[in-house]
């Protein structure tokens, strides 16, 4: 269990070596062995949601080898193998991680669609073609309700579809929660019986406010080259930022 939650340091570190090289791969991963709030899932048994994060990484490097492939005609021709073999790695990998934790699963799919979303306004177009996607849409949904059909009512009860038996408020999109964009966490009364008030504090959490100016620092940097693994990069902390 202990090596499978701290997998995400290995998944983390394989994504950035193959987008910037070592070095980077190696800074990266080492301020995350210190992530108090990863160090407190693992104490309070949240191993599903651990375990289902640590595949984020590696589903964001396959969808990107996808749209790269398929960017590029050429490449497209020459790799065919390729190109088929990222794009059902990603269905496969997000079919296994929603067997973990649905959380995760919804956070890579945000994922898929913001860095799409990013290519298209950078390329102009679609960075894949609509055909392309039908099929394996088709195979992750047969995936997920055969390898979980429990977890399966349970997301179509969230958004709705079937009654699982909880309050009809209790998931959704609720117009006060665009405030939460604005801050970070609030000290949530209800969770004084389960969750220290340490939990609420980003300058606990990740060691310090001097992590802001590394994070800024490297979205500028980021902004500025506006290179192809750099929008990736944008891409996911704008789902991270959206997700927290």
């Amino acid at each position: 269990i202990a090596v499978l939650c701290s997998s995400f340091l290995l998944s983390s570190y394989l994504l950035v070596r193959k987008l910037y090289g070592f070095i980077p791969a190696l800074l990266a991963c080492f301020l995350l062995i210190f992530s108090r709030r990863d160090i407190m899932y693992y104490l309070w048994g949240l191993w599903p949601q651990t375990i289902a994060f640590s595949f984020v990484p590696l589903i964001i490097y396959c969808y990107y080898k996808f749209t790269d492939i398929q960017a590029d005609e050429e490449s497209k021709e020459k790799d065919k193998k390729h190109y088929l073999k990222y794009l059902y790695l990603t269905i496969i990998l997000l079919s296994i991680q929603y067997t973990f934790h649905p959380q995760a699963f919804l956070f890579s799919v945000a994922f898929i669609f913001i860095y799409s979303f990013v290519l298209t306004l950078s390329k102009k177009r679609l960075p894949f073609k609509i055909k392309d996607a039908l099929a394996p849409f088709a195979l992750l949904l047969i995936l997920i309700f055969l390898l979980a059909p429990f977890q399966f009512k349970v997301f179509l009860g969230m958004t709705g579809v079937v009654d699982i038996g909880v309050a009809e408020d209790t998931y959704g999109f609720k117009p006060e929660n665009i405030a939460r964009l604005f801050h970070w966490f609030k000290i949530d009364e209800k969770y004084f019986a389960s969750v220290p008030s340490a939990y609420f504090s980003y300058s606990y959490i990740y060691g310090g406010y001097w992590t802001l100016l590394l994070l800024f620092l490297g979205l500028i940097f980021l902004f500025i080259r506006r290179k192809k693994q750099d929008l990736l990069i944008i891409s996911w902390l704008a789902t991270l930022y959206l997700f927290l």
